[in-house]
């Protein structure tokens, strides 16, 4: 999980939208766009532009999919954590904690470890065992 410090404005105007929180609470697992429509009883036009909002702020992610017959569509789901707002006498901050730039982190911190960002396995001997007590 990361945080990220967010404008105050920015954020009270974003989550002060019932679609767009509707968007994130429904986008706990992906969601089409026809689908959170659908749930939230709005056009699907608004959903593509709450979409489009929470996208850009990394908020939420987008993937796509095929159907059986193999003709592709886009889900949603949410990389939104936490979300927290404190004040003091400077005024609001808030910071927001996705799980999206997780993978990115862990990617830059194997990559310095040693580790190909492509998948492979390092050269440590640990994955191959190495080290490890025989339990045999």
């Amino acid at each position: 999980m990361s945080s990220k410090q967010w404008d105050p404005e920015t954020v009270f105007d974003l989550f002060g939208d019932e679609t767009a929180r509707g968007v994130l609470l429904l986008s706990q697992r992906p969601r089409s766009a026809e689908d959170l429509a659908e749930e939230l009883d709005v056009s699907l036009p608004t959903v593509y532009r709450r979409t489009k909002q929470l996208t850009k702020f990394g908020l939420l992610a987008e993937h796509v999919r095929a159907d059986e017959n193999k003709n592709r569509y886009r889900v949603f789901e949410t990389t939104l954590d936490r979300l927290s707002v404190a004040l003091d006498e400077e005024g609001f901050h808030v910071d927001v904690d996705t799980t999206g730039q997780l993978d990115d982190r862990f990617r830059a911190f194997w990559t310095d470890l040693g580790g190909s960002g492509s998948g492979e396995r390092a050269a440590t001997g640990i994955a191959d065992g190495e080290g490890l007590p025989n339990r045999s």
